[in-house]
Parts: structure tokens; C-alpha cells; sequence
């Protein structure tokens, strides 16, 4: 039970943190490549208004040749003396940046640029992971396994060693998984399972969002 009350508050403060999660996919017509090069028509006021405009969490637009993110302040980082200048030199593949009036940080990228973006994350994710499997503090999970999309991820664990844990793991996989899908612009969702490694059992199964 208390396994449950656990993965019952940690997505209650994932929605809490990410905000809005179905995040609108805008002007993506389908089949059209990837790296095109040419100039992108913008709707006159529109940078003036991104300028003004509060977010209300991770925000992802796919434009025909570009990328808008919007990362909340709580996840772009001390912005003291943000320079955009020196941030775009310092990020290839950024086109533009600004600090919105929250304090998020809205960026523009190619969209060569936001694939490696969600590259590095899914690699990040991975690590996250076996650090899980390699912890001194979650001795009892033996392996994790998940689909390629990582919407159903598996945790493999002695049964004795999670049932008499505190263990909070999920915490890892939900925000990690979580902040994969955001970042790409799809809604989150997630089965987890925690299984006996040994009967294939499932001890503990969670869905988010709640069908």
C-alpha cells in the first residue's frame, strides 16, 4: 500500500511541475524532411509577444523548419545576467533565446538541433536507469527493461529487499520518462511495473495518466 501512496504523490507533483502536458503540435505536416533550409514567414508582433507571455510549464512547438521550447525557471537555471548573445555563441544550434517574464527561458532551435537535444536526454535517461540497477541504495533492483518509446518500463526486483524498502525509484523513472515525452512535444504517459525477478510476478503497477 504504501508502494502506492508513493507513485500516487509523485504524479501528482509531476503535474504539478510540468504544467500543461498536452502540448500542442503546430504546423508539422507530415513528410516533410527534415533539414530544409529557407526563410520562415513570422507572424508580425508575434517575438513581442513571446517577449510578454507567462508559461505554465515545458512548452513544445514544432514549426516547419524550427523548434520553440519553452524550459520553466525552475529547470533553465540561474539566469542572473543572461546575455543572449553569448548564449547563442555558446549554443550552436540555437537560433534565439529570451528570458520570458516568469522567468523560463524560451529557446529557438533547428530542428536538427532539437533531435540531438532529445538524444542526449533519452542517454541521460538510460544512466539514470542503471544507476538504479548499480546503487549501493537500491541493491534490490536487478534490472530495468522498457519499450523503445519508454512508455512501458519494467523494474526487475528481489521481491524481500523492495517490499521492506522506502523505496523511491519511481521518482527517478517518472521524472525522467516524464521530461523524455514533454520534451518532445508528446503527452506523457507511463505504464510502470515493478516484477519479481524471480516468479515474473507483477508486485506494483502504476498508469499515468489514469485510464
Amino acid at each position: 500500500m504504501k508502494k502506492k501512496i508513493v507513485i500516487l504523490l509523485l504524479s501528482l507533483l509531476l503535474i504539478a511541475m510540468m504544467g500543461c502536458s498536452d502540448q500542442e503540435m503546430k504546423n508539422d505536416p507530415a513528410g516533410v524532411p527534415e533539414d530544409v533550409t529557407g526563410t520562415e514567414t513570422e507572424v508580425e508582433g508575434e517575438v513581442e509577444k513571446k517577449e510578454n507571455e507567462e508559461s505554465e510549464g515545458f512548452n513544445v512547438e514544432k514549426n516547419l523548419m524550427s523548434v520553440e521550447l519553452t524550459l520553466p525557471s525552475e529547470f533553465a537555471g540561474d539566469l542572473g545576467g543572461f546575455s543572449r548573445d553569448t548564449y547563442l555563441k555558446e549554443n550552436p544550434g540555437i537560433s534565439d533565446a529570451k528570458v520570458l517574464d516568469d522567468g523560463s527561458l524560451w529557446l529557438k532551435m533547428s530542428r536538427t538541433k532539437h533531435k540531438e537535444l532529445i538524444k542526449q536526454m533519452e542517454e541521460n535517461m538510460i544512466t539514470s536507469f542503471n544507476e538504479l540497477i548499480e546503487g549501493e541504495e537500491t541493491p534490490y533492483i536487478l534490472d530495468i527493461k522498457s519499450s523503445k518509446d519508454y512508455r512501458k518500463v519494467e523494474v526487475f526486483v528481489d521481491r524481500a529487499g523492495y517490499e521492506n524498502s522506502f523505496d523511491l525509484s519511481g521518482m527517478t523513472i517518472f521524472f525522467s520518462v516524464g521530461f523524455y515525452h514533454t520534451i518532445q512535444g508528446e503527452d506523457f504517459k507511463l505504464n510502470l511495473q515493478y516484477i519479481d525477478a524471480e516468479t515474473e510476478e507483477i508486485i506494483e503497477e502504476s498508469v499515468f495518466p489514469e485510464e
